[in-house]
């Protein structure tokens, strides 16, 4: 994870998060555009989660950082996803329209 250490329940949660994304998914599953790639939920969910505890802690949304977009494909690949940026050339930005799409909205999660 970047780095650094973190606390032992994040290893539950992402556990949890394992049995729980497949149930999350087909709630929010949504029709591709005629013709266009189907939109992959999970890393949607991904981007929600990692986005969502960057607001929590930095108060903005954090679309630019560097830092988050590096969160986002760590937390992706620990979730047993292969890499997202081809052939592993650092391009993370792919992540940034998964970011942008909910920036603007708040959590409902209390």
């Amino acid at each position: 994870m970047i780095g650094e250490d973190y606390p032992d329940c994040i290893d539950v949660a992402s556990n949890a998060l394992d049995e729980l994304l497949p149930l999350i998914a087909r709630c929010i599953r949504q029709p591709g555009k005629r013709g266009g790639p189907t939109v992959d939920d999970r890393r949607q969910i991904c981007a929600d989660i990692c986005g969502g505890i960057w607001q929590e802690f930095h108060h903005t949304a954090g679309t630019n950082s560097d830092t988050l977009l590096e969160a986002c494909e760590a937390y992706w690949q620990a979730s047993g996803q292969p890499p997202t940026a081809a052939e592993l050339s650092g391009n993370l930005r792919n992540w940034k329209r998964f970011l942008t799409s909910n920036s603007g909205k708040k959590s409902e999660v209390g």
